[in-house]
């Protein structure tokens, strides 16, 4: 239950970011906790070979430092669907943006292509010098067209393509308030969600100038440190440093949050957004009243009191007219408290990693959220001593400059604010409250469970395997039920997928160490085969009733159905062995068994491609096809076990020897029951002509197991009760199956007509059974595996196909999981039921990014001589030989022996910046758009004098195809030229 305090709280249930210094939220943590600046100074040489001017280099009033995003050029654009051309275009703060809404997603432990509510998207980025220059090159111009250069580019699209690419339905906003663009983002986010515009939210900012190490020129006065170093509130500050990074938060309301078990990292009590106005000296310049109007609007919306907040993250820039217009704008609407103890902190995070422009109040945010999280304050780095300017002495401020514990207040709770103020005018202001206690979850144990993992590559899936397992080796009071369950429902299922099945966090640990994906992929439907145990044994379904919910009902169903009908009365789980219960029992607690294990499949969302029945399998089957309601069903069991009961005690043996030699050998009154495989059969008849035939066996070598079942099945004994049974079953009215169905009895696919008649039924009881007949047959008819429920198979029923059994030799729990994992990590979908136990969502590490360099355009003077245009890697990479080999491919592709298809090949290439191996690919599926497919249409006509209809490239058709199709149209004007001249100068002779 919620209070009134927290009605209108919206939580952060996700966060994502990437800063100086540190590639994750992890790393940034690391770093504010040990008080680390992240901001590089770089050498001459560096500078320079990044494209910076020598000459400017050299002036003594250049600095050369900035907080540097390491790795801001590279992306993964397999997985956003970008074609390698489109991601060269595309900004790298788009290609940020992107990477980090999947990671922020995921961290809520939603998968981020399938979020389940209406989710939106309110971001904001800066102008980057990458947009510039694309947008300033005639030669992209010509290639691309002016439209879709702006859509790679511009930072009106930072939300939509956001929105687009990870299918989000909700508002996509793209905000622009200048240094407070990402916490303005929040804001606008937080009030969406209370307006009900959309149910989650992803907020936040990036900010990118350009990825290239670069310094600056110093100006007395203005606003860039004299130092390269950002030294807020300190006597010897003198400005800021630029910097870059990316963050993001995933909003809920509270009340929303807690239903959907999601882990709350701290609540946004209230936030305000304000302008200055003209009340200021210029455009540019901060402005008191604004700011103390955004402060004190969001603490009486959050019903928050100044004195009840213990820390400030500031906007603190460094400069000298900011930092003062801050502290007292804090200290009008905290009220003065000269001669009191100073009670509250402050500090600002550029002091760590620089100023990030769009990206500034999001990374101030991130910080605070962290802080909370991990009850400790995070010192201001580079302060000394205050400036003696800002007055700190007479204002309820200090600065924090030390690491420290975060105390919670008697009676209160942890409580902090935010700002962020934008060149322009707009101030924002946040408050936010740690996380209320939720509920602790208790572990469930040594349970086995099921982790999943999947990623485009083997080494992607190698690396979240690793990182997964280094998490898990954390102390941490997560239960592994909800690490598996986010594993399954918050994460992208992609095409390389592994999974293992765990006892606790260290054996799960150990195991994702060492994780290989699965060794085929097949996404077919599994062939169910509903074996005959002849008789459970004791303890049979324990494990599985204990686990599974879905199980546990329907075997429960089945012992209502079997109390209420007939007087049975089975202890839940079947614990009947051969020395417990009678013939009914047994056979009851079989049926009830199969039919729960089936249940439980169907649970998961698995639906065989072909159903096998075997024995009371078969009975099984023909409910789960609609044949059988599950009364008659169980009526047709229980009556057929009494009849069975009332037959001359006999046994039944399997022997080690193919059908065809075990025939010979069989005696009057012994008759082959069942063909289990190429060397298994079982043989069934009296005890006297059993015991004397298993000693003709034993005589000669020959290996058999004696059964459990006390009568003698499909032998016979049958005899006396086949017409009695046949009549019981002339009286069920049978339903019309669905589902393809091959019969145990006949050893093929069988129709529901033969199904249906009283004799099928009595050929089940008295004939050979054709197991191993029916296995083939379903073969024949399906690519799936085998989903083997019952008794364990003999030997393996399909030596090329893989075989996952239930009730089979081992752990039950263990071996339905793998059964399970092994299904889904082949590509079956799976539908994941919430754990009995509930869940709540696990923050976990999040796919791990598996992208290349797609440097960044840039905008210089060459020689004196105007413009030039490059698209350098940022960071130095060793020489890719793999894209060697693909351009010496390319070049192959080049030289076709059609020119004009060499040409439209050229074509393609350019537009889509595709491989050799990617020809087989659509237009649509190699990363083209129906943009992108107008401007290819407009080059080809220009190129080639051809006009290609625009349908033709959304046809579907392989890019090979496409070349040859419009070759095609090129070429045949003139075959059809050259007819004409023929007919010409026949009809001239003629």
């Amino acid at each position: 239950m919620i209070d009134d305090r927290h009605a209108s709280a919206v939580a952060i249930v996700g966060m994502s970011g990437r800063f100086p210094g540190a590639g994750n939220l992890d790393e940034f943590w690391e770093n504010l906790r040990t008080g680390t600046g992240s901001v590089t100074d770089f050498s001459p040489e560096e500078l320079v070979a990044d494209g910076a001017d020598p000459a400017e280099v050299a002036k003594s009033t250049y600095i050369p430092a900035k907080g540097v995003l390491s790795g801001a050029d590279r992306f993964d654009a397999d997985l956003f669907g970008f074609s390698p051309k489109d991601a060269e275009i595309l900004d790298p703060q788009h290609r940020l943006l992107l990477e980090c809404a999947w990671s922020a997603l995921e961290d809520a432990g939603y998968d981020p292509r399938a979020v389940p509510d209406l989710t939106g998207v309110y971001v904001g980025g800066g102008l980057t010098d990458h947009a510039v220059a694309v947008l300033s090159d005639p030669r992209l111009h010509r290639e691309r067209g002016k439209t879709q250069l702006a859509l790679l580019t511009d930072r009106d699209t930072l939300a939509s393509w956001i929105s687009f690419r990870l299918g989000l339905g909700g508002p996509s906003v793209a905000v622009s308030t200048a240094c407070s663009t990402s916490l303005t983002a929040v804001h606008t986010a937080v009030q969406s969600l209370l307006l009900g515009e959309c149910d989650i939210a992803v907020a936040g900012g990036v900010g990118i100038d350009t990825p290239a190490r670069r310094g600056y020129l110093h100006q007395e006065g203005g606003i860039a440190s004299a130092d390269g170093r950002c030294r807020p509130f300190d006597a010897d500050s003198s400005g800021t440093v630029a910097g870059n990074g990316v963050g993001l938060v995933v909003l809920r309301r509270h009340e929303d949050a807690l239903r959907a078990g999601d882990r709350v990292y701290c609540l946004i009590r209230g936030s305000a957004v304000t302008n200055d106005g003209s009340a200021k000296i210029g455009f540019t310049a901060p402005g008191t009243a604004g700011q103390v109007a955004a402060i004190t609007q969001a603490l009486d919306t959050a019903q928050v009191a100044p004195r009840e907040i213990q820390y400030v993250e500031t906007h603190g820039t460094g400069t000298a007219l900011g930092d003062e217009i801050e502290v007292s704008a804090l200290t009008e609407a905290f009220g003065a408290s000269a001669g009191t103890p100073r009670w509250c902190g402050i500090g600002s995070v550029k002091s760590n990693i620089g100023h990030l422009d769009t990206a500034a109040g999001v990374a101030g945010l991130l910080k605070t959220v962290l802080m909370l999280k991990n009850r400790q304050f995070v010192p201001t780095v580079n302060f000394t001593a205050p400036n003696p300017a800002l007055g700190l002495d007479a204002t309820p401020f200090h600065v924090v400059d030390r690491t420290g514990p975060w105390p919670r207040p008697d009676g209160g709770a942890r409580l902090a604010g935010v700002s962020s103020f934008g060149m322009g005018g707009t101030n924002v202001h946040v408050v936010l409250e740690e996380a209320p206690g939720q509920e602790e979850r208790s572990a469930t144990g040594d349970r086995p469970e099921l982790l999943v993992l999947s990623a485009l590559t083997e080494r992607g899936l190698t690396a979240a395997g690793e990182a997964l397992a280094a998490r898990l080796e954390q102390a941490d009071d997560v239960p592994l039920s909800d690490v598996a369950h986010t594993l399954r429902t918050g994460r992208a299922p992609l095409e390389t997928r592994g999974y293992v099945v765990a006892n606790g966090r260290a054996d799960a640990a150990r195991q994702l160490r060492s994780l290989k994906a699965a060794p085929t992929r097949n996404a077919a439907a599994p062939v169910l085969v509903l074996a005959d145990a002849s008789t459970p044994h004791h303890g049979t379904g324990t494990e599985l009733y204990a686990t599974f919910a879905a199980f546990r009902e329907a075997f429960g169903d089945c012992v209502k159905r079997l109390s209420d009908r007939h007087g049975i009365d089975l202890e839940p789980p079947a614990a009947h062995s051969r020395e417990q219960g009678t013939v009914r029992d047994r056979h009851a607690a079989l049926f009830g068994l199969a039919y729960a294990a089936a249940r439980l499949w169907s649970d998961w969302g698995i639906t065989p491609s072909v159903t096998v029945g075997h024995g009371i399998g078969e009975y099984v089957a023909a409910v789960t096809s609609g044949l059988l309601g599950l009364d008659d069903a169980l009526d047709l069991v229980v009556t057929r076990a009494d009849l069975i009961a009332r037959t001359e005690p006999g046994r039944m043996v399997t022997v080690g020897l193919p059908a065809s030699r075990t025939t010979p050998l069989l005696a009057d009154g012994v008759a082959l029951a069942a063909v289990l495989g190429p060397r298994a059969c079982v043989v069934s008849g009296p005890v006297r002509a059993m015991d004397e035939f298993t000693a003709r066996l034993t005589a000669a070598g020959t290996l058999w197991t004696a059964g459990e079942e006390r009568h003698a099945l499909n032998s016979p004994c049958m005899d006396p009760v086949l017409d009695e049974f046949e009549a019981k079953v002339a009286g069920i009215r049978f339903g019309t199956p669905s589902g393809t169905h091959v019969s145990g009895v006949d050893g093929a696919r069988v129709a529901a007509s033969r199904m249906v008649t009283a004799g099928y039924w009595r050929d089940h009881l008295r004939g050979t059974l054709r197991l191993s007949d029916a296995i083939e047959a379903a073969a024949r008819i399906s690519d799936g595996a085998l989903l083997w429920i019952g008794g364990g198979p003999a030997g393996a029923p399909l030596p090329d196909r893989p075989c996952h059994t239930v009730f089979g030799e081992g752990e039950e729990t263990s071996g339905t999981l793998a059964a399970l994992g092994a299904l889904w990590a082949g590509g079956h979908p799976v539908t994941w039921s919430v754990p009995a136990s509930g869940f709540r969502r696990a923050h976990l590490p999040g796919y791990v990014f598996d992208g290349k360099s797609y440097g960044a355009y840039r905008l210089f003077e060459h020689d004196g001589s105007g413009p030039a245009y490059t698209t350098p890697a940022v960071e130095a990479k060793p020489v890719d030989t793999a894209e060697e080999k693909a351009e010496e491919k390319r070049e192959e592709k080049r030289q076709d022996t059609d020119p004009v298809r060499a040409q439209v090949v050229e074509l393609l290439i350019d537009t889509l910046g595709v491989g050799p191996d990617e020809f087989g690919l659509s237009f649509i599926a190699a990363g083209g758009d129906s943009m992108g497919s107008v401007h290819l249409v407009s080059r080809i006509e220009d190129t080639l004098g051809v006009e290609v209809p625009v349908a033709l490239l959304l046809t579907g058709d392989s890019l090979d195809e496409l070349a040859t199709q419009i070759a095609e149209l090129k070429n045949r004007p003139a075959q059809d030229s050259v007819i004409e001249d023929l007919l010409l100068e026949v009809q001239a002779e003629g």
